[in-house]
């Protein structure tokens, strides 16, 4: 099988060494991903003694992976929010979103990050006569917020013909890991402290285990693993779910003018990266369609879009998702006013990981941040989106008692469920939670913390 590598790894990046004694600090923020730097920025410019471990490298999950369109066009997401919020929060949601992107410019200036930052517009469309009504009700939902948008029909955007799309102005792009390092940098200037290659294996009040067994005493600890790895208090484990999607660069390619994402069933989306397209798509619920040959699939669909384009790379995604659509970020529960987590980017992850570091940074600074309630892993939910939340808990049941028909698969080590091999990537995959292994037990995504069983992760011929 030919080795899967996002487009982002064609560059040799800084390492950071593994932690080898016990220390302390103020804040120690586990994962080094964007979230856990960005919050680590803030916390820095705060003046607050700082210390982020990541189990692997930096940036070495879902960043690595993320098609990194910054952007305020999370999906047909607004007409949803003024539905359950009311037009008051959904245009503070804009707002924060909308603030998000402007924050990454003055960053990258401010701190001369040379990450191909560059301003475009973004595009919601349908091909889909239908599909239109959903995108003119996404269009009147943003009339009264931060966004500037538009519909259009305009020809010779992009190689493919479309019904109708929704434009958002003054939207971005980056390279995110060359911006994720840049941002390290800064804050170890400001004297963060970056250790790699160091996992948290037991957290406790008021400290965390190592697997180097070393012991990190903070008196705030962030979890930002993507998936939270502490299943007591929070139940994050009935909350989020993840999805996974696929993705493919192809240089020689018409380009395309903007980031462009269709809102129909197995829609793709698709941006520039200098003389290359990316395009992503495919997209189901991690541990589920382990039978599908999702890359086939996705080349199918490039080669008609893009005739002339060589395949580059391949390589897949994953994140999670909440009931809401909207990232849960804030104090663990509201009984540990000491725990944070950042998690539930719903694929969205540039501005909202943005947004998630300034919230909590300023939450741990004792600082008033306009965006915390309405992001706050306590919000109420409506009974419509706690019923979406039982349904995929359903699926996890389900998955459960599907799991008697793989006995003689590795049992995942966070709650249990039997994984499932999936042949297209040679890893093992939980349909419960997300987490997955490489083909030798090896973690790959949380909230698994501890490898497979050596005696189970033989897959079967």
């Amino acid at each position: 099988m030919e080795e899967l590598k996002s487009i982002w790894h064609n560059y040799s990046y800084p390492e950071y060494q593994k932690l080898d004694t016990d220390i302390d600090t103020d804040t120690l923020i586990i994962g080094g991903g964007l979230s856990g730097i960005s919050a680590a920025y803030y916390l820095s410019n705060h003046g607050i003694k700082t210390v982020v471990i990541e189990a692997n490298k930096i940036g070495s999950g879902t960043t690595k992976n993320t098609t990194a369109h910054i952007t305020a066009q999370h999906d047909a997401t607004y007409d949803r929010y003024v539905n359950q919020f009311g037009q008051i929060k959904a245009s503070i949601i804009a707002k924060a979103n909308q603030e998000a992107i402007n924050e990454i410019e003055n960053i990258v200036k401010t701190e001369k990050i040379d990450c191909n930052f560059e301003r475009i517009d973004s595009y919601l469309f349908t091909k889909n006569p239908e599909n239109s009504i959903k995108l003119r009700r996404e269009y009147y939902a943003l009339k009264n917020t931060a966004i500037t948008a538009f519909l259009t029909t305009q020809t010779g955007l992009v190689p493919f013909e479309y019904e109708l799309a929704l434009g958002f102005e003054n939207q971005a792009t980056f390279h995110p890991m060359k911006y994720l390092h840049g941002l390290a940098q800064c804050c170890c200037n400001n004297k963060v402290k970056i250790y790699e290659d160091t996992k948290a294996m037991e957290i406790k009040e008021g400290h965390v285990l190592t697997n180097g067994g070393h012991k990190i005493t903070a008196s705030n600890i962030v979890v930002a693993t993507n998936f939270p790895i502490i299943n007591f208090p929070g139940l994050y484990f009935i909350r989020v779910y993840q999805h996974r999607s696929y993705n493919a660069a192809y240089k020689n390619s018409n380009h395309i003018s903007g980031m462009w994402n269709c809102i129909d069933e197995n829609g793709y989306t698709y941006r520039n990266y200098e003389d290359s397209v990316i395009v992503s798509g495919q997209s189901h619920q991690c541990g589920y369609e382990t039978d599908v040959f999702h890359y086939h699939n996705l080349k199918n669909h490039a080669q008609k879009v893009f005739p002339q384009g060589e395949e580059m790379t391949r390589w897949s995604a994953q994140d999670c998702i909440t009931p809401d659509n909207l990232s849960l970020v804030g104090y663990y529960s509201k009984k540990k006013q000491h725990l944070y987590v950042m998690t539930g980017f719903n694929k969205w992850g540039m501005t909202s990981t943005n947004i998630a570091g300034r919230i909590i940074a300023d939450l741990v600074a004792g600082k008033n941040n306009a965006y915390s309630e309405i992001y706050s892993p306590s919000r109420k939910m409506s009974i419509s989106v706690i019923g979406k939340a039982a349904w995929s808990n359903v699926k996890m049941v389900g998955s459960l008692i599907g799991g008697l028909n793989h006995l003689s698969n590795p049992v995942c080590t966070h709650l249990k469920c039997r994984t499932k091999y999936n042949p297209e990537e040679q890893t093992w995959d939980c349909p419960c939670h997300g987490s997955r292994f490489d083909k030798l037990g090896n973690v790959i995504n949380s909230p698994a913390i501890k490898r497979l069983d050596d005696n189970q992760t033989q897959p079967k011929a």
